[in-house]
């Protein structure tokens, strides 16, 4: 038997971890106030104007090209190295 399994442990089975002492209600009552399982979310964030949305492609654009040149980059050292060790 493992710990916790059937109520013989601390955490007393899934589902029924530290009910009360979360929330400093019992389960009925709880229930009756209609207390919401999670708090409200925020609220959408305002549409991108064409101009923002264009700046940020373009800088994501130059930030993938930088990357790119930095692989590109590496192969060619990699590629050399293993052309001189192969002669």
């Amino acid at each position: 038997m493992y710990p916790g399994q059937r109520f013989f442990g601390r955490g007393g089975g899934r589902g029924r971890r530290n009910w009360y002492y979360a929330t400093g209600l019992t389960g009925w009552q709880r229930a009756s106030m209609g207390m919401p399982a999670f708090d409200g979310a925020y609220p959408y964030a305002p549409e991108m104007t064409p101009k923002q949305e264009a700046d940020i492609l373009k800088n994501e654009a130059d930030i993938l090209k930088k990357q790119l040149e930095d692989i590109q980059s590496r192969i060619e050292t990699l590629e050399k190295a293993q052309g001189t060790k192969s002669e």
